[in-house]
């Protein structure tokens, strides 16, 4: 078997070879059948691994899986909760097959990453596309693809490994979506034995619903997510507003949805996800420092930055962010230079890399008239990388 090939997980299936119409690559095809997991799947035609080399970049290939699978319905289903399962199922699968393709192929060379490692990471980089999908009456079809290239994939692990913030994101992310699984898997369980009628069907009825509204909106934040990873603001925008409609308490779709506005320039529109987040989830913390620095370098509403920075640190001591940004305030345009040392010592006592830090609290000690500690600050500051620091230095 070629090294590239992906095991059917029948495990007795022949390995079958077809030919790409640019370059004569194996691919493969292969049969399976789906354990149920508690949703009748049909017996179909399963994943096809297909690697074209990739125009633009020397040994750049594109590896895609494409799938169909048939949800057949519940008599308490109908087209959209059909629809939600199928997609979700079929999503699950094909990236099981690229995070398998990964550790048999790219990985051993490549990588040095475990699977839970890189399914972690499969699930928010890797998004679906569907190519066709039909619903008539009982049960719901849906064919869909997977594409990346694999270096790409890797490029994409280590930039968020890279962001402490993000990858906790993630994480809490992804405990939310394990938390709507197993609900709707319980759910489903007790649903199918109450009398149709019930109060009890009625309820539990509800309760179907909420877990899949919730797994449908965490499944937008991550093709968001994808999206913006790539570039593709407008779409990433489109699919966190997406995954808003899909579960209004999708605080994580509104948050993120916030830094796109921001970096469109939309301010207002920042700043309304920002109030939906705190409306949903109070303790949110890091979305009150991200209101705050928004009321402060954009509005001009001290005031409010600093209630907003007092609540993110009354919830986070340890939020260097806060403190950061407060204190650039007061150094900067409050003129309250004592506050912003302070400020800025905290940081520095969070984060003692942090080269902007030193700059400004020098900056701020040298508004007060300490010039020896200004020039220790700088220097420090010049020592980290500040370009401002290290031009002051060269002065002296």
């Amino acid at each position: 078997m070629d090294s590239g090939a992906i095991e059917c997980a029948s495990g007795d299936q022949p390995v079958k070879r077809c030919i790409n119409l640019k370059k004569e690559l194996p691919c493969m095809l292969t049969t399976l059948r789906l354990q149920s997991l508690g949703i009748k799947l049909l017996s179909i035609v399963a994943p096809f691994l297909l690697l074209l080399l990739a125009g633009g970049r020397a040994h750049a290939e594109i590896v895609s899986f494409s799938d169909e699978l048939i949800y057949q319905a519940e008599d308490f289903d109908n087209m959209q909760t059909s629809r939600v399962i199928a997609f979700a199922k079929v999503k699950n699968r094909m990236q099981e097959h690229y995070v398998k393709y990964l550790l048999t192929t790219y990985a051993p060379v490549n990588m040095r990453f475990d699977k839970d490692q890189i399914s972690f990471f499969i699930t928010v980089i890797l998004r679906t596309e569907v190519i066709d999908e039909q619903w008539d009456g009982h049960s719901y079809r849906i064919d869909a693809r997977v594409s990346a290239d694999p270096a790409d994939i890797v490029t994409k692990i280590n930039l968020i490994r890279g962001d402490k913030q993000k990858m906790q994101d993630l994480k809490t992310i992804r405990g939310i979506m394990a938390t709507a699984i197993a609900s709707f898997d319980k759910i489903k369980k007790e649903l199918g034995a109450a009398e149709p009628g019930s109060g009890r069907h009625s309820f539990l009825q509800k309760d179907y619903l909420a877990a899949l509204k919730r797994i449908a909106g965490i499944n937008w934040f991550y093709d968001g997510f994808s999206r913006q990873l790539d570039s593709k603001i407008n779409e990433a925008l489109d699919a966190y507003s997406r995954g808003i409609e899909s579960d209004e308490l999708n605080v994580y779709a509104y948050y993120y949805r916030s830094k796109v506005f921001d970096g469109l320039g939309d301010y207002r529109q920042a700043l309304d996800s920002l109030n939906k987040v705190i409306e949903v989830e109070p303790k949110f913390q890091l979305a009150y420092t991200y209101r705050a620095n928004i009321y402060f370098m954009v509005f001009k509403d001290y005031a409010r930055a600093i209630s907003d920075y007092a609540k993110a640190l009354e919830l986070n001591p340890a939020d260097d962010g806060a403190y950061y940004g407060r204190g650039l305030m007061f150094a900067t345009r409050m003129k309250k230079y004592k506050e912003a040392i302070a400020d800025f010592t905290k940081v520095i006592e969070l984060n003692p890399k942090n080269a902007q830090a030193y700059y400004y609290r020098g900056m701020s000690y040298g508004y007060l008239g300490d010039y020896v500690r200004r020039g220790e600050d700088y220097k420090v500051s010049a020592e980290l990388g500040h370009p401002n620091a290290i031009e002051y230095m060269n002065r002296k």
